[in-house]
Parts: structure tokens; sequence; C-alpha cells
């Protein structure tokens, strides 16, 4: 997955001048019940969006999570750029914002239960898009800050 901004145009992880529309695309992804999934998101937003106070989305649930290679369990609110999380697998990924110029890495890896055929959404819950709450445009729409995930 790559997380980036302005996925309408210009190459992967370019800022194109699209303001609150940041995407990560693929928007759709299928993982087969029981397989361990290695999920690698490059993250070329180098804009932190902090969490409202108390959310737990800056902690990492479900798997294990590496951020540039070296293991974590949280990303800080000054840090914090986005997240992929499917609440209904219990996965929370935390995305820490990009240097300058370049892009973070974050690797996580999940073993999607036997029993957990269906159908999910995922999303970012960082307040990242339009609107005075941070959670239109973008946020608010398929293909950009959410997609769809089939459990085979």
């Amino acid at each position: 997955m790559i997380g980036k901004i302005d996925a309408d145009k210009g190459p992967t992880g370019t800022f194109t001048s699209k303001e609150h529309w940041p995407a990560m695309a693929p928007s759709d992804i299928t993982f087969a019940a029981g397989d361990t999934v290695v999920l690698t998101i490059k993250e070329y937003d180098d804009a932190p969006t902090a969490l409202p106070a108390g959310s737990p989305y800056n902690a990492v649930a479900g798997g294990t999570m590496t951020l540039d290679g070296a293991a974590t369990t949280t990303v800080s609110n000054e840090n914090i750029a986005h997240t992929f999380s499917i609440p209904d697998l219990g996965i929370n990924v935390p995305l820490s914002k990009a240097p300058d110029g370049g892009f973070s890495t974050t690797v996580f890896t999940f073993t999607v239960a036997k029993d957990k055929a269906g159908a999910y959404t995922w999303r970012c819950f960082t307040p990242c898009g339009g609107d005075p709450k941070g959670m239109g445009g973008s946020m608010a729409t398929k293909d950009w800050m959410q997609g769809n995930v089939t459990v085979s």
C-alpha cells in the first residue's frame, strides 16, 4: 500500500495540491482466512494529524509492526499522519509522518482468523480530511481514506 496525497494526479508519493485529500492505494485488498498477511505501507505524507484526546488509534492492534525497521507499538500524536484500521478485525496500524522529501515504511504482520471470511471496511481515523472536524472530503469517500477488505 502507498500512503499519498492527491491520488487523482501525479506519480505515487507526490503532493499535488488538492487540499484535504490524502489517499491510500490500492483501496481494495483481499486476504485469505487463515493466512498470515504482511502489509508494507510507504507513507509519503510529511504532515502530522493529531488524534483527538483519548483516541486508541495511535496504538498497534491485531498484529506486530515495524517502523523504518524498528519494532514499535505506538506512534505519538506529534508524528502520526494516518491510520490503516479495520475495526471489525481488531486491526489498527498507526502510520508515522514521512521525513521531509522521503517516506516512512511501516511493515505490519497479522494472521487472519479462519472464521473471519467476509467483507470489511478499512479506514483512516486521523482527522485529516476537510470540514471543521477533519472527517469530511477524503475521509468520507471510498478509494481515498477508506476501502474494502475481502477475506475469502
